[in-house]
């Protein structure tokens, strides 16, 4: 956690000069780490943020996935 933390602040610092900062990771899914991302982003670096999802229910396209990720 700690590197991705570093990373992530590294990213954001470079990015702070173009007022814009797209992030897109499949892992922040559960509620904790949105909170950590609003914290760092919103409440550190003044951003505005907005977690955009998207709804598949195409099973073989979600079997593709699941098997591209974890297989």
């Amino acid at each position: 956690m700690m590197v991705r933390l570093l990373y992530i602040t590294n990213i954001f610092h470079l990015c702070l000069p173009f007022l814009f900062l797209q992030v897109y990771d499949a892992t922040n899914g559960t509620r904790e780490r949105r909170e950590w991302l609003v914290d760092i982003l919103s409440q550190q670096n003044g951003f505005k943020v907005m977690f955009v999802e998207s709804v598949c229910t195409d099973a073989d396209i979600v079997d593709g996935n699941i098997r591209v990720r974890f297989i």
